[in-house]
């Protein structure tokens, strides 16, 4: 996950122990983060799309104009989007500055500020270039791979984790390996039509 600071765009982290996970200094119990996104309500993820894929274009367009109404509108929709991925599970324990705008739409701010800046991220083949298109895919992805989580999870949860031998690590490592591919990629999928609860 990414973040903007004055300078360019920044790795947070998250630190993960045998039972618990620290954010912004702040310890939480091992989970925490995907039952709180296992909770999110559908609507919230049709919102997010929508909101994300029109930040996307309006950024799009201030790429190729260049120009002061792009900017702000590429402002406007980020700042729109950014508000609700920052109430979303983790995102809303990051320690985000106040009075900056969104963290996304500062990026804009300061493009309209340094052209050579924003030429070297035009430019493929640059790291500005590979950390941009980076960002904007992840960005482009949230809803979609949130959304994706969710499936994926309940579907081991039902499929593979409700009917385990015992509650041991190893019990829980053979049922998740089971759930994959040689590739390590997940293939869950459900064995019963239902549908997700929200």
């Amino acid at each position: 996950m990414i973040y903007y600071n004055d300078h360019f765009f920044e790795r947070f982290d998250v630190l993960f122990g045998k039972k618990s996970s620290i954010v912004a200094g702040e310890e939480y119990p091992l989970g925490y983060f995907a039952a709180e996104a296992m909770e999110l309500d559908a609507v919230v993820l049709e919102e997010l799309k929508k909101l994300t894929q029109q930040a996307s274009q309006e950024f799009d367009m201030f790429l190729t104009a260049r120009t002061a109404s792009g900017a702000g509108m590429a402002i406007q929709a980020l700042d729109r989007a950014w508000e609700l991925v920052m109430q979303l599970p983790l995102y809303n324990k990051i320690p985000y500055r106040e009075g900056r705008g969104s963290s996304v739409s500062g990026i804009v701010r300061e493009l309209r500020s340094d052209e050579q800046k924003l030429d070297r991220m035009l430019t493929v083949g640059t790291a500005e270039n590979e950390t941009l298109r980076r960002w904007h895919g992840i960005y482009d992805r949230l809803a979609d791979d949130l959304q994706r989580f969710r499936y994926d999870t309940d579907d081991m949860l039902t499929d593979y984790f409700e009917e385990l031998p015992s509650r041991r690590p190893e019990a829980y490592a053979a049922a998740f390996e089971a759930c994959r591919n040689p590739s390590g990629r997940s293939i869950c999928r459900p064995r019963t039509k239902r549908i997700l609860r929200t």
